[in-house]
């Protein structure tokens, strides 16, 4: 269960705008190839809500995927494509897209990984919003390609780090959306930071 104070998709507002929902994610994957140096994998990702007062921002996205890696130690080669589509009212066509990530993983001896990654993914919203003034053009276009590039580093410093801290990661991207309409067109960047530590009872936090 969720509670949402803002309940909206985009074009469409929620009356009354807060509310419950109910949601489920199903997953499952299958491993269709694994060797020494590669693997292949093939998977389905679903989310489901269903909301207590309005149905008419009721969502559900089924995404498929498939996912491949090639190891040349200590570099590990990766691909990935998703496809999702997304409905409204669990039968309005709503939005369907692409997305293919490539990466590059680098083993530095015991004490670090670096990973680099660029992904493309194309956004084709089916349900439009309509243009109130009668241009050729609909400023109200959303339909976009966003290209990012983004760098992790992981450091596994067992000898520097407290016993509880596992690891720490540094990360960075840079990402161009690209809209049919230049009101959702926007250049963007992200410097972020993380760890996770080993608790009680087996909990890890991240």
């Amino acid at each position: 269960m969720e509670f949402d104070s803002n309940t909206s998709v985009t074009g469409d507002i929620a009356s009354p705008k807060s509310d419950w929902r109910g949601v489920n994610r199903p997953r499952a994957s299958y491993r269709v190839v694994q060797t020494e140096n590669a693997a292949f994998s093939a998977g389905y990702d679903g989310y489901l809500s269903l909301h207590h007062k309005t149905d008419n921002v009721d969502l559900q996205t089924h995404v498929g995927w498939l996912s491949g890696a090639m190891d040349h130690d200590p570099i590990r080669f990766g691909l990935r494509y998703d496809y999702a589509y997304t409905m409204i009212r669990l039968s309005h066509k709503f939005r369907s897209l692409h997305r293919v990530t490539p990466s590059v993983t680098y083993r530095q001896s015991d004490w670090g990984v670096a990973q680099a990654y660029y992904q493309w993914q194309n956004e084709d919203f089916l349900r439009h919003i309509e243009n109130p003034i009668p241009f050729d053009s609909n400023p109200l276009d959303r339909d976009s390609n966003r290209y990012t590039f983004g760098v992790n580093q992981f450091l596994f410093l067992p000898d520097v780090l407290p016993q509880q801290i596992t690891y720490l990661r540094i990360g960075a991207l840079g990402e161009m959306n690209r809209a049919d309409s230049s009101d959702f067109s926007y250049d963007g960047c992200e410097v972020s930071a993380g760890a996770a530590a080993d608790l009680v009872f087996g909990i890890q936090l991240t």
